[in-house]
C-alpha cells in the first residue's frame, strides 16, 4: 500500500489489521482480536516513528538475521497464546477451521502468498531473500513454540469416551488410543 498508494506504513498496518480482525472475530473471539489490534497499533506507531537500523548490507545475512529474530519473537508470542495481528492473525484464523498444522507453518504458507505477490511489484531477488527469511523464521518459531518435543499427549477420562474419540478422529484428524483402566482408592 505504501508503494502503490503512498500510504504511511503504519496506516497500512492498522488498516489491514482492522479488516483481518473483522474476519477473525467470530472464530478467535474478542480477547484475541483486542490483543491483535493493540499490537497492530503499537507496531504502526513504532514503524512510523523510529528509523530502521541496518545490521548488515549483505541481503543474505540480513535474511538470516531477520529470520532468526522474527522467529524467536513470533515463537514467544505463540507460546504464550497471543498474536500480533497481520498474517499471524490470518494464520490462526485459518487454523481454527483447519487445525492439522502448526501455527509456524500455516504462517509460512500465508506469508509465502504475500511474498509471491510482492515479487511482482518488486525485484524477484528481493522476494527470494524474503522467502529465505520466512523459512528460517518458521523453523525458529516452531522450535521456540514447541521445543524439542514434537508430539503431545492428552488423557481424557470421561463417561462419553466413544463420542469424544469419534470427534477427535473426524474433526481433528488426530489418533486416539483407548485404554481400559480401573480406579483404586
Amino acid at each position: 500500500l505504501y508503494h502503490v498508494f503512498g500510504w504511511q506504513t503504519g496506516i497500512s498496518i492498522i488498516s489491514i489489521n482492522i479488516l483481518l480482525s473483522l474476519f477473525a472475530l467470530k472464530p478467535l473471539g474478542w480477547k484475541q482480536i483486542a490483543w491483535s489490534l493493540y499490537a497492530a497499533a503499537v507496531l504502526s506507531i513504532v514503524v512510523d516513528t523510529f528509523p530502521l537500523t541496518v545490521v548488515t548490507d549483505d541481503p543474505f545475512l540480513a535474511s538470516m538475521y531477520g529470520g532468526i529474530m522474527m522467529g524467536v519473537g513470533l515463537g514467544i508470542v505463540n507460546r504464550v497464546g497471543s498474536n500480533i495481528g497481520g498474517t499471524f492473525l490470518l494464520a490462526k484464523t485459518i487454523l481454527h477451521y483447519v487445525p492439522r498444522f502448526r501455527v509456524a507453518w500455516m504462517l509460512f504458507a500465508v506469508d509465502t502468498i504475500v511474498v509471491a505477490a510482492s515479487g511482482f511489484a518488486f525485484d524477484a531477488s528481493v522476494a527470494l531473500y524474503a522467502m529465505i527469511t520466512l523459512l528460517i523464521s518458521s523453523a525458529v518459531m516452531d522450535f521456540v513454540s514447541q521445543g524439542f518435543q514434537t508430539s503431545r499427549i492428552a488423557y481424557i477420562i470421561s463417561e462419553q469416551s466413544n463420542d469424544i474419540a469419534i470427534k477427535v478422529l473426524q474433526a481433528l484428524g488426530r489418533g486416539v488410543t483407548r485404554r481400559d483402566a480401573t480406579g483404586m482408592y
